[in-house]
């Protein structure tokens, strides 16, 4: 039986083939490996967005998840959510506690590392500023990192009610630029979640804002005037 051979050519370009592919599937581990490894920190990421109570020892096994995937390839997202555990773990101990304010630190570092690499993600901007709130109230560094939140994502509907709660209580400082897309955020907010809005606007005293921010959109002011009178009172 004769020999079927093939031609140099052939086996040059199956040998390139091979490699490419071999280069290929080395390259994607590393990304599918930190896919695999932040999977548990991500569901917990969803239950604090929810507003779900998480504990102490699901924020720290979390942590432990987001570390793992930088450990395979450092991300802005993931430093953003590690941001966000130390924030959310800095709640649960006391006030003016040594905890507390190592928390909030740790937040604001993992935020600048989420920064320094995608500068234009609004989560890390945000859990800055309510970091800098915690620490220094309204502070020009607070201002400076809000102003950055509303310019990267003021229609993230994950970030928008806790820049409102911001915005509302740094109003008088607010340059003009930032007041306006506060404004339009607030009209987001009440297509997103009336009620919430109404909530934390009553509660900070700032249901006059959000009345000047809708005085254009006489529909969203009748939903969020409806909603402030069936909001309960005390």
């Amino acid at each position: 039986m004769a020999t079927r051979r093939f031609a140099p050519g052939y086996i040059l370009s199956l040998t390139a083939a091979l490699a490419v592919g071999i280069i290929l599937v080395v390259l994607a581990l590393p990304r599918t490996a930190a896919g695999l490894a932040e999977l548990h920190g991500t569901l917990t990421i969803n239950e604090l967005r929810g507003g779900a109570p998480v504990s102490d020892a699901a924020i720290k096994s979390a942590m432990q998840s987001f570390n793992a995937a930088n450990g395979w390839v450092d991300a802005a997202p993931r430093w953003s959510a590690m941001a966000r555990l130390h924030y959310a773990r800095a709640l649960l101990a006391d006030s003016n506690s040594a905890d507390r304010e190592t928390g909030l630190r740790r937040s604001q570092d993992a935020s600048r590392r989420a920064i320094a690499l995608n500068p234009a993600l609004p989560e890390p901007w945000l859990r800055l500023a309510q970091s800098e709130f915690a620490l220094n109230r309204v502070s020009p560094q607070m201002i400076r990192a809000l102003a950055m939140a509303y310019r990267t994502g003021r229609y993230n509907r994950f970030t928008v009610f806790a820049m409102s709660e911001l915005a509302f209580v740094a109003w008088a400082k607010l340059d003009s630029e930032t007041r306006k897309a506060a404004g339009e955020q607030l009209a987001f907010a009440v297509v997103q979640r009336t009620s919430r809005l109404v909530a934390i606007s009553e509660r900070l005293h700032a249901s006059p804002i959000v009345r000047r921010a809708l005085r254009h959109q006489p529909k969203l002011l009748a939903k969020f005037d409806r909603a402030v009178k069936n909001h309960p009172r005390g």
